[in-house]
């Protein structure tokens, strides 16, 4: 079944390119969606939960290229599906042209992400880890806002900076590691065990170390590599946003646990607590940032590189529960960040800003969705109760007896956190949108539209969301909730192998 999961995406996809209905086309990808996400949660919820090593299935009559799955792949495999499916829904209501190759790059992506997750050798793992900005640059430069091909051009250029720095420490452990074995190998356990038995000078590792930290740490991103992030959000639509928090900036911290860590283990250990420090920084600096944003777009991207800082923190805390604790912190922001991004994009589908400030009084006007928006929102600060306390507390727990500083800067977090996710929820939920700013917003939307049905309105009325859209924000929340409740489901029987 698992290796069903690797080309499943694409199997579905080819259908896409025969139908020409439009209906058919959006029940077909619905449904498809639905099909990828529950056999992703059958194979996950099946596996062995005391298992932890590697189940391979090579395809020898292309070369190195071994593909396997552990738990922690799985993991990432079902939140990929999800989002997807959560994707697939706010296309069927938010874009209006260009459907069907707008529902190809979803299909597209999720392939590339699955079989990244399943990627054994360094070579398919580094082609799909770089593969993945192809559909995304797509999505932006296509269906992006008024600055798309910025933001589209600077993520690229940031991705593949980074991504060549890194390729040349993958060719070089490659090399070293294929020479102390005898014979040619590409594999990441190989790869791994041959390293633990090489002497590498304390120059060789660090460079080693240090560029394939850097290649992973844009894609997090962390400080100072962290400009793309922002620009990428507010430019892309909906679903383009809820990929790249959901999934997409997972992807470097996950090659750090798969990669970086059991390469160079003596490194990660001597690197570790200045790593926690640098991402405590991050979190606290990006807290701030955020805190000054009038965009809500931005507000929650630069949320996103806060919450990211947990996730480097707790993996380089090098403890069990650190890395649990990261693990899930992934999982949580993917499913919350993602969840945030697309009410937004029900906000601005109706008041047609994103300007915190000429938003306001939506728990009125749009009862049904606040509740939803809000224990996102909860969710977001780490609320007792939902997903985003679990990863928070075994991160800020594990630091302790590390480092006391880094503890209290971790903890600290959780507080600038809470302050301007909440500033954003009175503002927009409960304070009173005053009637100029309102007729600025509809106003400027009409200009920019041309659309003389909405010049003529007198009156506008910003209706609740509808079936579809309350399926797809609460299904988020209520999950959020879930496994905030019942953590072990995520938790049991990841165990990552790397000697320190």
């Amino acid at each position: 079944m698992a290796i069903l999961l690797t080309i499943l995406p694409s199997i579905l996809l080819l259908p896409i390119m025969l139908i020409n209905n439009k209906s058919r086309l959006k029940v077909y990808s619905f449904l498809s969606s639905i099909f990828i996400t529950l056999t992703s949660l059958a194979i996950y919820s099946f596996a062995d939960r005391s298992y932890n090593n590697i189940v391979s299935f090579e395809i020898t009559s292309i070369g190195f290229v071994d593909f396997g799955y552990d738990r922690m792949s799985l993991l990432f495999i079902l939140l990929t599906s999800f989002i997807s499916t959560c994707v697939v829904m706010d296309w069927i209501k938010s874009i209006k042209s260009g459907e069907k190759l707008y529902i190809s790059l979803v299909f597209l992506l999720q392939q590339i992400l699955v079989i990244f997750f399943l990627s054994q050798d360094i070579i398919s793992f580094y082609v799909f880890f770089e593969a993945t900005l192809v559909p995304i640059f797509f999505m932006i430069y296509l269906y992006g806002g008024d600055d798309r091909v910025y933001a589209s051009m600077k993520i690229m250029l940031y991705t593949i900076f980074g991504s060549l720095i890194m390729l040349i420490s993958l060719i070089y452990v490659a090399i070293i590691a294929s020479n102390s074995i005898g014979h040619a190998t590409m594999s990441i356990k190989e790869i791994s065990s041959a390293l633990l038995s090489i002497e590498l000078s304390n120059g060789i590792s660090s460079f080693l170390f240090v560029s394939i930290f850097i290649g992973l740490a844009i894609k997090i991103p962390m400080v100072p590599f962290h400009s793309w992030l922002p620009s990428a959000h507010v430019e892309a639509p909906t679903g383009g946003s809820m990929f790249l928090a959901g999934v997409l900036i997972k992807i470097g911290a996950y090659g750090m646990l798969k990669i970086l860590i059991p390469f160079l283990p003596k490194c990660a250990q001597n690197y570790s607590e200045i790593i926690m420090l640098i991402s405590c920084v991050i979190m606290i600096y990006a807290s701030f940032i955020s805190f000054m944003q009038k965009n809500i777009k931005k507000m929650i991207a630069y949320s996103s590189i806060a919450h990211m800082g947990y996730v480097t923190a707790g993996i380089f805390s090098l403890t069990k529960a650190g890395i649990d604790g990261a693990i899930f912190q992934m999982i949580s922001h993917g499913i919350v960040s993602s969840g945030l991004f697309l009410g937004i994009g029900m906000i601005y589908e109706r008041t047609h800003t994103k300007d915190i400030d000429k938003n306001g009084h939506l728990a009125h006007h749009m009862p049904v969705f606040s509740i939803a928006f809000i224990v996102l929102v909860f969710a977001s600060i780490g609320l007792p109760g939902t997903s985003g306390f679990i990863g928070e507390l075994l991160v800020v727990t594990s630091s302790y007896k590390i480092s006391l500083l880094v503890c209290v800067m971790l903890a600290s977090g959780c507080v600038f956190g809470a302050t301007y996710m909440l500033y954003l929820a009175k503002k927009i939920m409960f304070d009173p949108l005053h009637e100029s700013d309102y007729e600025v917003n509809h106003h400027e939307e009409c200009d920019q539209k041309n659309d003389v049905r909405h010049q003529n309105e007198e009156t506008h009325v910003i209706n609740d969301i509808d079936f579809i859209e309350r399926i797809n924000i609460y299904s988020l929340a209520i999950v959020s909730i879930i496994i905030g409740i019942f953590p072990s489901f995520i938790l049991n029987g990841i165990i990552i192998n790397f000697v320190i």
